[in-house]
């Protein structure tokens, strides 16, 4: 299982428990206060987006349905990832995965959501 930290603006932190538990990245000094504090790390969602780049919770995705195209934020719930309340699994067959960009995050791109679905 993989995870991604945003610290704040210039610091995002992607790794995993091996590495944390081993040691065996540098910025574990960074990532365990931010943990401790009761920051809770983005988890991987297990898919790719168009372009081979991992797609994390939390992050906004542009992609196209039987029924046209939507902006969303990919969520955790009921115990799956996906959008608008439903998972991807579900979604697979109405879901053209090979079209899911992701064009940002709610961390730094708050806005991009603010003209979701238009």
């Amino acid at each position: 299982m993989k995870f991604r930290a945003y610290i704040n603006k210039t610091t995002i932190i992607f790794f995993d428990f091996e590495s944390l538990l081993n040691g065996l990245f540098s910025s574990r000094e960074l990532l365990i206060p931010w943990l401790k504090a009761g920051n809770k790390p983005d988890r991987f969602a297990g898919l790719k987006d168009k372009s081979g780049k991992d797609i994390y919770e939390r992050y906004i995705i542009k992609y196209t349905t039987l029924k046209g195209d939507f902006i969303d934020t990919v969520k955790f719930y009921n115990g799956a990832f996906g959008v608008n309340d439903m998972s991807f699994d579900y979604m697979e067959e109405e879901l053209n995965m090979e079209q899911i960009e992701i064009i940002g995050n709610i961390d730094e791109n708050p806005e991009l959501l603010e003209a979701k679905n238009d």
